[in-house]
Parts: structure tokens; sequence; C-alpha cells
């Protein structure tokens, strides 16, 4: 029980930090132009890779090699989704700003929906037993 709770808190904290960076690049803009508007369903489909992941750690709650390797893919898709909007954020605004991110986001839904279809083979084969 411990180590799936460690594993839950440590998917919604990757998470949390990624959706601050996704906010901050939402609300970027260059200098002279309005403010753009807020857009909550942009934010929410940045969380998609966190709930992902969380569905992950429950579906493999009753292993130990996805309770430790899930936290890990998750920190690491996070690391790598801050890296990117954290360049475009310290680059000048341009019409391709928010590309790299976009393509870091796909990865990490590909890496979170990879671990949920592992854990769901898992659990399968438990149930089978």
């Amino acid at each position: 029980m411990p180590g799936l709770i460690l594993s839950v808190l440590t998917v919604i904290t990757s998470g949390a930090i990624t959706g601050w960076c996704a906010y901050r690049l939402q609300a970027y803009h260059m200098p002279g132009l309005p403010e753009p508007d807020f857009a909550p369903l942009a934010l929410a489909l940045s969380a998609l890779p966190t709930a992902l992941f969380l569905l992950a750690t429950g579906v493999g709650r009753r292993s130990v090699a996805l309770l430790i390797s899930v936290p890990i893919a998750a920190v690491v898709v996070a690391l790598a989704r801050v890296y990117a909007i954290s360049t475009e954020l310290s680059a000048p605004w341009t019409h391709g700003t928010g590309l790299i991110s976009l393509v870091a986001w796909g990865g990490g839904v590909g890496v979170s929906l990879a671990f949920v279809g592992i854990a769901t083979v898992v659990a399968v084969r438990r149930v089978q037993r």
C-alpha cells in the first residue's frame, strides 16, 4: 500500500509541475499584443498523460515492477515536457511557438498509453492465474 501511495503522489506531482509550465506557455504572448484568452480545454488536455499514468498505476497496483516503473516514466515525461516548454518560453514568440511542446505532449501520451497497455496485460494475466 505505501508503494501505491508513493507512486500516485509522484505521478500527481510530476503532472502538477507540467501543468503549471503548460499554463505559463499558454499565457505567453508577444509584447505589444493583447494577452491570449485562457483555454481551459487546452490545459485539461495537457493533463491527459498524467491521467493515463494514474490509470496505469491503478490498474497495475499489484505489480511491484509497475509501481516502480510508472512513476519513473511519469517523471521522465514531465522532465521532457518541462524542458520543451522552457525552451519555447526562453525563445522569442513566433507562429511556431507551442509546436515543440505539442510534440512532447504527444510523446507523453504515447508513453503513458503504452504503460496503460502493459498494466492491463499484467492485470489480466494475474486474473487468469
